[in-house]
């Protein structure tokens, strides 16, 4: 919201003359920004069988849409939304005080903009049991996204669940199809070894 401006040098294309001009890029935080709102549907089920004693399982599944998501857009999208219509609302962050009324500061700020969407499943699964003169205690933690997709303006939408890395969106660190974790803690007498 309150963010100090971040000032850098660049030049750019002037959407009015479609000529490369020096201007100012400057980053800024937006007072007017509004709470992300998503909407959450999930269920989940745990199941705990007397076949099976010391045994537990559940699953949880979610489905998370996400709008408003706040990104500060480039400047590139900017240039390229304002030579195709000069009064499109993203053409407010354009300062034309330069010579002859060219592009001269480009102010850019994080707006509400984005949508995202993810769904996937957590699993975990728990086993205790005596063991010689102690308890074992087993469990197994797991989460799999089936779906990562981010709306960006001037991006593909693409699904980035499984995307990890450089082919991550920048607002995004991507996510794993699959990640768990798998712990065994035994105990006996005033000792434990996990």
């Amino acid at each position: 919201l309150f963010a100090p401006a971040n000032v850098n040098t660049g030049s750019a294309t002037d959407p009015k003359t479609g000529k490369s001009v020096p201007i100012i890029n400057n980053v800024l935080g937006n007072p007017v920004l509004a709470p992300e709102v998503a909407r959450t549907i999930s269920g989940g089920i745990v199941l705990t069988p007397t076949f099976l004693p010391g045994t537990s399982f559940s699953v949880d599944w979610y489905n998370i849409s996400m709008t408003g998501q706040i990104n500060t857009v480039s400047q590139n999208l900017i240039t390229n939304t304002c030579a195709v219509n000069i009064n499109d609302p993203l053409c407010s962050a354009l300062v034309f005080g330069g010579a002859n009324g060219a592009l001269s500061i480009i102010n850019r700020v994080p707006i509400n903009i984005n949508a995202l969407r993810t769904s996937g499943m957590d699993i975990s699964a728990s086993y205790d049991t005596e063991l010689w003169n102690g308890t074992l205690s087993t469990s197994i933690s797991a989460n799999y996204v089936d779906e990562l997709t981010i709306n960006s303006p001037g991006s593909p939408i693409d699904d980035y669940a499984g995307v990890l890395g450089a082919g991550a969106p920048p607002q995004s660190s991507g996510a794993s199809k699959w990640k768990g974790i798998m712990s065994a803690n035994y105990r006996t007498g005033p000792y434990s070894v996990t």
